[in-house]
């Protein structure tokens, strides 16, 4: 007879990754950001996590309901539950997420024009997406996925008991 800890380690994994996900990608998006500028407040990095956390993690638990959850119950007990598919999976389900967020699938509303931009170069101009900004897209979508493959990793650690290969049955 299993143990209970066994039992609960799937919620528990499914508790816990999306908080692991919201503090890597504020560590890898705004730390950086913050010790490059020279900051000496510790206050507006604070309110940026507390942002993170009061919209991503809400996010992120619809993407379990949506995406993690259909998933790891096609794959339990099967010989596609590893390490390797975890780390994919999650990645994969945080960068869904991200493009869905992202990218603007409705027209703009006929008459409107809406630019914007960060220091470096416009990101949209005229409702319509440059280069750079896809340029910046490609790269926050690059860093959804690395935070997300870490994320599966933290999850299957959780989940399995272990960091890597299958569960011994």
């Amino acid at each position: 007879m299993m143990s209970s800890s066994v039992l609960r380690r799937p919620w528990r994994a499914f508790l816990l990754t999306p908080l692991v996900f919201i503090l890597l990608y504020f560590g890898a998006t705004v730390v950086p950001d913050y010790i490059v500028n020279n900051n000496s407040s510790v206050q507006q990095p604070l309110s940026i996590l507390l942002l993170f956390t009061l919209f991503g993690v809400p996010i992120a638990f619809l993407a379990i309901v949506i995406l993690g959850l259909p998933s790891y119950y096609f794959l339990k007990d099967t010989k596609f539950e590893t390490a390797v598919t975890s780390i994919l999976l999650t990645a994969i389900a945080a960068s869904i997420v991200y493009f869905f967020m992202e990218i603007d699938l409705t027209a703009p509303a006929e008459g409107s024009s809406y630019s914007w931009g960060d220091g470096k170069g416009d990101i949209i101009q005229d409702n319509v997406r440059t280069a750079y900004g896809w340029m910046v897209f490609a790269k926050n979508l690059f860093g959804i996925f690395i935070c997300g493959a870490v994320s599966g990793l933290v999850f299957w650690r959780l989940y399995s008991g272990k960091w890597w290969g299958r569960i011994d049955a």
